[in-house]
């Protein structure tokens, strides 16, 4: 393989030496055209030993499935969507605690896209907040919420959740 990198660099090496050095004329056309041809010569000169191995129809030879994909394991779009929706989870996150929230969140959206937030659950356990009260200010929670994401109030609900601590 490398002897055939090398040769393919030499042959193109000296094609382009020819042309610089050779005049302008119809000499010029003709030695341009019979190189090119050794180019084309030395670029195919593997294919005749890669058929006679079988190496070349084996890179050939497709087999069912060979191009199935399986669009919920390999969807670009979702899994990016996915990623978006957990960056913001974690910022708002992070934004409730800065007031005082030990908090987790979760966002489901319509169709999975950030864009389109159906509801964001906030996830609480009592004790974990502001002076460790047993209970949260959901009205001020709502409040942060909605105007940090743009939502309305009424999209925001909360879940007592005993087992997470922070």
């Amino acid at each position: 393989m490398a002897e055939w990198v090398l040769s393919i660099v030499g042959v193109v090496a000296l094609t382009v030496l020819l042309d610089i050095l050779l005049p302008e004329g119809q000499m010029n056309k003709y030695l341009k055209g019979i190189f090119s041809l050794l180019v084309i010569l030395v670029v195919i000169s593997p294919l005749p030993s890669l058929v006679k191995n079988g190496t070349f129809e084996d890179f050939f030879k497709l087999e069912k499935g060979d191009f199935d994909v399986d669009y919920e394991k390999s969807d670009p779009l979702k899994a990016f969507n996915e990623r978006e929706i957990g960056r913001a989870e974690a910022e708002l996150e992070k934004y409730l605690l800065q007031n005082g929230y030990l908090v987790r969140v979760e966002i489901t959206c319509e169709r999975g896209i950030l864009a389109g937030i159906d509801e964001i659950t906030v996830f609480y356990n009592p004790g974990h907040n502001k002076g460790g009260q047993k209970h949260i200010n959901t009205t001020e929670i709502k409040e942060l919420v909605s105007s940090r994401m743009s939502v309305q109030k009424d999209a925001v609900t909360f879940e007592e959740d005993l087992k997470w601590a922070g």
